[in-house]
Formats: structure tokens, C-alpha cells, sequence
């Protein structure tokens, strides 16, 4: 995925997303097990969100960063999942466990190019289970990740040298998400998620949050008429921060290939 940005008359090209993937590894045709390796998105539930909820609205908990007005302190490399990154996982489905299990294990070395594994890296796991209600899907499962990232704080030195550690950021996440087996009009989705940072200052202060959102998808005329929303809220403990966020919207099918949002 190459996106082009125009600024100011000014063209700029990026590799957003770019890997090799070698599939069935097994030969079975089952897709146990498959591997990638380059500039790619772990598979977290709902990333992109589902259906039609606003992609450019972030979820909080995806954007949070305990060091958000902390200038001084830099990190070696962003550990942020929900943004490519450049790794190697191993993925698939498990059938001979239960149909429509997803499983992924995957190494990351950080969002930036500047990869050095000494410095920062984290490991995700995650399993997702789908099963159908009368042809409709429900899905739910969880994902884990933990790593480690060096910190330099410019603002202060030690014999001359810039100050650093390292903080460990956890991150762990339930997602659930139903389409009603009824009218098949309705998808109800969320997530919650907690995660700690130990080390996001000199002095070894951590930092705590927990957080999610909850979705509602509608149709309200197939293939003309939608509706969307999603609530989300985050409760980052030592700081005492609070954030609530709420996105709606209406998309209108002019024509097949043709909408207004």
C-alpha cells in the first residue's frame, strides 16, 4: 500500500504497507499456517473498526501514549500496534480445533525503519473465534502484547551523557461483536482494553489505563440506507485522565458505486 499525500502543491509518497507472505506453509490447504514478514498490521479486532463506522476517527485506546506531553522524553521507536509495523508473524485459521478460530504470533521491532531489536521490540499474540447464528457471524476473542523500548530523556544527564532506560508497555484486549441473527439489519461490536507502562519516567513511575468502545452498525434499507456510532471511553489512572469520544454518521447510497457519508 503505497499512499500518495499532496501538501501545499508538494507530492509525497510512503510505503504504508509493504511484506512478504508465504501461505500454507503445511500444504494442507487448511491455512493452519502462514507467514509474513516486511511493513504489515497485526490482526487487532476491529482495526479499520467494522462495516462503516468513520475509520479516520481513531479509537482512543489505540492512540494512547503515556508520554503525550512529554517532550523531553524520546522513544527509541513507537510501539504501536494498531499502525504498520515492521515484523514477521506466523497466522492462520484452526480448523481441526474449532471452525472459524484465527490465531497470530508475531515479533515487532517498531513503526519507524530504523529497526534495532536492543533497543525496542515487542511480541502479540491474539485468537479470535467466530461461529454463525442462522448465517449470521458472532465473534469474540483476545490479543496480548508486551515489549520493551529504550527512553532518553534530553532534559537531563548523567557524567555528560543524555539520561536512559527502558519502559515495558503491556497491552491486553477482549473484542466481541454480533450480527443479529433476526433481520440481519443490526451489528453490535466493542472491545475493552487495560494496559501499563512501568518505566515512562527516571524516577520508574508507571502508568495505567483502561478503556474500549462499543459500536452499533444499522441498516436501515440494504444496499441505500445506513447508519453507524460508536462510543468510546478512557480512564488513564495516575494522571487521572479522562477522555470520552463519540463518532455518528449516515451513509447514503446515490447509486451502487456512489455514496454520500
Amino acid at each position: 500500500a503505497i499512499p500518495v499525500a499532496v501538501f501545499n502543491g508538494t507530492a509525497a509518497v510512503d510505503v504504508e504497507t509493504a511484506s512478504l507472505m508465504y501461505n500454507d506453509v503445511l500444504g494442507d490447504a487448511s491455512g493452519s499456517l502462514n507467514l509474513r514478514m516486511g511493513k504489515f498490521r497485526f490482526l487487532l479486532p476491529f482495526q479499520g473498526i467494522t462495516l462503516l463506522a468513520n475509520p479516520n476517527v481513531d479509537p482512543l485506546i489505540y492512540a494512547y501514549s503515556p508520554f503525550d506531553g512529554k517532550s523531553q522524553l524520546v522513544r527509541s521507536n513507537d510501539l504501536t500496534l494498531s499502525e504498520p509495523t515492521f515484523g514477521a508473524s506466523a497466522y492462520g485459521m484452526l480448523p481441526q480445533i474449532a471452525e472459524g478460530l484465527r490465531w497470530e504470533a508475531g515479533l515487532t521491532g517498531g513503526n519507524s525503519s530504523d529497526i534495532d531489536l536492543n533497543k525496542a521490540k515487542a511480541f502479540f499474540i491474539a485468537l479470535d473465534q467466530t461461529i454463525y447464528l442462522d448465517n449470521a457471524p458472532l465473534r469474540f476473542g483476545g490479543f496480548y502484547t508486551n515489549g520493551s523500548q529504550s527512553i532518553t530523556n534530553t532534559a537531563d544527564t548523567i557524567n555528560g551523557a543524555l539520561l536512559q532506560y527502558t519502559n515495558h508497555p503491556m497491552r491486553a484486549g477482549v473484542d466481541l461483536e454480533i450480527y443479529d441473527p433476526w433481520t440481519k439489519r443490526f451489528d453490535l461490536f466493542g472491545e475493552y482494553t487495560i494496559g501499563k507502562d512501568d518505566q515512562v519516567d527516571t524516577i520508574g513511575s508507571s502508568c495505567s489505563m483502561t478503556g474500549g468502545f462499543v459500536g452499533l452498525n444499522i441498516i436501515v434499507a440494504p444496499e441505500k440506507l445506513y447508519l453507524y456510532g460508536r462510543y468510546d471511553f478512557l480512564s488513564a489512572k495516575e494522571s487521572s485522565d479522562e477522555r470520552r469520544q463519540i463518532d455518528l454518521g449516515v451513509q447514503y447510497h446515490v447509486l451502487p458505486n456512489v455514496f454520500v457519508t
